[in-house]
């Protein structure tokens, strides 16, 4: 009963480039912030969006890995 058609390791790689991608934006946002590095007005809104989205990602192929059968 799987959602998505991936195999569980390439679940498991999905999982690590989108945790790895939302470490490395969360890691840019915050040495621009303790360097007060001036960024457009939008920069935190689009960081937060592309936050949300790779989360909710990363939650539906834990849920997908989770449920698939061995």
């Amino acid at each position: 009963m799987s959602i998505t058609p991936f195999s569980h390791d390439t679940l498991m790689l999905l999982n690590i480039i989108l945790a790895t991608t939302h470490i490395l934006l969360s890691s840019f946002i915050l040495y621009c912030n303790i360097n007060k590095i001036e960024l457009p007005s939008y920069a935190l809104q689009l960081f937060l969006v592309i936050s949300i989205i790779v989360c909710l990602l990363i939650l539906i192929y834990s849920i997908d890995c989770k449920n698939m059968k061995v």
